[in-house]
């Protein structure tokens, strides 16, 4: 599911002001974070950087896709601030951004780890597991699974609930827990997130033309977990032509797409100060799983106000099941070291934050 962002218009004078006192000369254009298509002719002689700009608003850190028509050997640069005082003044001199990587499909795939299921936490984790119902789904969402994945969701799920859960079962249940319900994706809606998928494998192939080329690139939208739900945030992406010749090519073009990736599902998340399974007594955080076996991450941001100070990378542990959930189950002792920061766990398309105090307490957030 993409999110619609609005994105108020600034006046054509105030760009051209800030371009006339920018040094090297900047072009600067807004856009939205809904794969809409916006098309840039610039003159390497007379501006050596275009930057892209949108904002976005929430709470909830989400992955966003970028796919980007430029000169050959041009690559984007992504950041992200917290938004204060004029969108195109911010996206040219703010000093506050943090970097965001991007990553090809080539690179995802070649780091692509995946999860596996492990005995659930032991006594201080059990509960009576409700009743569930079974209702049966061949939505295309699950084609998104490998056969192996769903074989693997299947025994889980057949664990935790009882009975053999066929194919249709566990797509029925992948769809009403993940994907909110959405039995009904349109294949051509470009909002939907199996037509995204299918455009990833299209598009991740890169197309040359005579000086250009086309590559989809993968990042996350950093937001404050510990903040407001209304809280504001730029999008800085930034394209590079001081290296292009300007006597061989006056002009270029430039094409860009961006999609921020809205998440439906679960955000039930806990901090359990000493683990009693796998890797006990160590502390652990458990997140609800985003519907993926392999390619999530797990990271922690710290922000001080609007401004992100830092993004560590963690390394996630296995999959347990709980209380009809299906959580990850990492451990994190040495970041607990105080202060409150996010935690992130996502993948290309899908991904949450969830707020906590750095510390070994037990907590809970998000209905946990």
């Amino acid at each position: 599911m993409l999110r619609k962002i609005s994105i108020a218009i600034v006046s054509s004078s105030i760009l051209v002001s800030l371009q006339a006192l920018a040094a090297p000369s900047i072009l600067a254009k807004e856009i939205t974070l809904d794969y809409r298509r916006y098309e840039v002719t610039a003159s390497p002689a007379e501006s050596k950087r275009v930057v892209f700009y949108a904002l976005t608003k929430g709470n909830s850190s989400q992955p966003f896709s970028v796919t980007l028509t430029a000169p050959a050997g041009v690559k984007p640069k992504a950041a992200i601030a917290g938004s204060k005082g004029v969108p195109a003044v911010q996206a040219i001199a703010g000093r506050s951004f943090y970097p965001i990587g991007l990553r090809t499909t080539g690179q995802i795939a070649a780091q692509n780890a995946c999860l596996k299921f492990s005995p659930g936490e032991g006594s201080g984790e059990k509960d009576d597991v409700p009743p569930i119902s079974r209702p049966e789904s061949d939505s295309p969402l699950c084609d998104l699974f490998s056969e192996a994945e769903m074989a693997a969701f299947a025994e889980t799920l057949s664990a935790v609930y009882g009975g053999p859960w066929s194919r249709a079962q566990v797509c029925g249940y992948l769809v009403e827990n993940y994907f909110g319900g959405q039995e009904g994706c349109d294949p051509h809606d470009p909002a939907c997130v199996v037509t995204t998928a299918k455009t990833v494998q299209a598009t991740s192939r890169t197309l040359f033309t005579a000086v250009e080329r086309t590559t989809l690139y993968y990042g996350i939208i950093h937001k404050n977990a510990c903040a407001p739900k209304n809280s504001k945030y730029m999008v800085r992406l930034e394209v590079d032509l001081s290296k292009i010749d300007p006597v061989a090519h006056p002009l270029v073009h430039i094409t860009i797409q961006a999609s921020e990736f809205a998440y439906a599902g679960g955000k039930a998340a806990s901090i359990k100060p000493q683990s009693s399974g796998r890797f006990a007594p160590q502390p652990v955080l458990l997140m609800t799983f985003i519907g993926t076996m392999c390619g999530q991450k797990l990271s922690l941001a710290k922000w001080k106000g609007s401004t992100l100070q830092s993004v560590t990378a963690l390394k996630l542990g296995d999959l347990v099941p709980y209380k009809g959930w299906i959580l990850t189950r990492s451990p994190i002792s040495r970041v607990l070291t105080g202060g409150r920061g996010t935690f992130e766990l996502t993948s290309a398309y899908a991904g949450y934050g969830a707020c906590f105090e750095l510390i070994r307490r037990r907590q809970k957030v998000n209905g946990y």
